[in-house]
């Protein structure tokens, strides 16, 4: 039946998404480790990812980004490893809040400043900010997280090259 195929389509990709979190803590951990520099001729832990996996260097920076970005965020983390967040919904808050909590901070103080007119308000904090943009996460889309204000991104050490597919 139609709804049948509707279930189907949606429980394959919450298992895909809870597997694609799992698979994120690997390499998070490889890198914290710093596994990857045992390797000679290795010269990050994206690169050994690309060369042993192989995914396009880019995708791999991509990963790594995401990965480290998750290990701050624990309400995020979990709503993503019980497959109710995208790899694209996790990779946009990533990319809005960067590798620390300092843009996490800034928009928690938003939400804090936005709120003080309120009664029964109290400054927000980094867990309620996280709150905020699970809401955004679970509620919208991708592009949604995609308009919020983002860290600065450095340059990729190797220029453009071949956009991100992954």
């Amino acid at each position: 039946s139609d709804h049948d195929v509707e279930v189907g389509l949606l429980g394959i990709a919450g298992h895909i998404a809870a597997a694609q979190c799992r698979f994120l803590q690997y390499p998070a951990e490889f890198d914290a480790r710093k596994l990857w520099a045992a390797c000679d001729g290795v010269t990050s832990c994206a690169h050994r990812v690309s060369w042993k996996i192989g995914m396009n260097i880019r995708t791999a920076d991509e990963h790594l980004r995401t990965a480290r970005a998750l290990r701050k965020l624990p309400l995020i983390t979990q709503a993503f490893a019980a497959g109710e967040l995208t790899y694209s919904t996790v990779r946009a808050i990533s990319r809005v809040i960067g590798d620390d909590t300092s843009t996490l901070v800034r928009i928690a103080q938003q939400l804090a400043d936005a709120t003080s007119h309120l009664p029964n308000t109290r400054a927000a904090d980094p867990e309620a900010a996280e709150r905020v943009l699970l809401a955004i996460a679970r509620y919208g889309t991708a592009a949604h997280l995609e308009r919020l204000p983002r860290t600065p991104r450095p340059p990729h050490p190797r220029g453009r090259g071949e956009a991100d597919r992954g």
